[in-house]
């Protein structure tokens, strides 16, 4: 049974972890900490890490939770703090150095621990498999870091040729937030054309379809900005019943 301090301190840490940008390389779940925040004795050091990378544990010193540095070893902290005794299903589970390295995909499985009690039956948002979630925050950085005064992209069309496909959708064409898709790095297999493009890079469920690419969407705010904080707002709210652009912060 977690305490209030620790329930505290795990929603803390998954709060940290789900806002790491797409580009954050120094997550790895079988390093403990490799910078100099690392416990007495359990540094570890590996010229092999580019820059600093620690574990979800091992991220605990940068997200403001108390007490820490007083812990005798990095398991201490995942017990005392964190609720997670090595070993446990709880640990294994948030934890264990088996676990993808994507700290997403940390912060989803502690929400997960946190609003059911369980270790069991966890899976991604909206039937997403873990790669079409990071891609759907990878569209979304691209997306949201576009100009203001960017003229490329419009709801309405996967992409304004309509003789192009995903594989050539640098060619300038007007896009929608799919059509962006292959723009923000997210690559097409030869042979696709847009409709299984998006099914299979992006995935989910009709009503995240739907929300997050319905061309309707041009009437209402047909901006890239607001589609990135769209396709944010749904992975880590749900789907809202308005199309006010407000909600998500559009």
């Amino acid at each position: 049974m977690l305490t209030d301090l620790q329930r505290y301190n795990l929603s803390t840490l998954a709060d940290y972890l789900i806002e790491l940008p797409v580009d954050y390389g120094h997550f790895k779940m079988r390093v403990y900490n490799c910078d100099d925040r690392g416990l007495d004795g359990i540094c570890i050091r590996n010229s092999d890490h580019c820059g600093s990378s620690a574990c979800a544990v091992g991220h605990v010193p940068y997200t403001g939770i108390v007490g820490w540095e007083t812990q005798s070893s990095w398991n201490a902290v995942a017990d005392n703090l964190l609720g997670a005794p090595i070993y446990s299903p709880e640990y294994r589970f948030l934890f264990s150095q088996d676990n993808v390295d994507c700290p997403w995909a940390a912060a989803l499985r502690i929400r997960h621990y946190l609003n059911t009690g369980s270790v069991d039956d966890f899976h991604y948002p909206h039937g997403l498999t873990l790669e079409q979630y990071q891609n759907l925050r990878r569209l979304a950085a691209y997306l949201v870091a576009l100009p203001d005064d960017y003229d490329e992209f419009d709801m309405s069309w996967w992409a304004d040729d309509l003789c192009c496909r995903p594989k050539d959708a640098v060619c300038g064409t007007v896009g929608c937030a799919g059509g962006h898709g292959p723009r923000a790095g997210i690559d097409p297999i030869p042979g696709e054309d847009w409709e299984d493009y998006i099914a299979r890079a992006f995935g989910g469920d009709f009503k995240l379809q739907t929300y997050i690419f319905g061309s309707a969407w041009s009437y209402v705010d047909n901006t890239p900005q607001g589609a990135g904080k769209r396709i944010l707002y749904a992975l880590h709210n749900g789907i809202p019943d308005s199309d006010d652009p407000t909600i998500y912060g559009g």
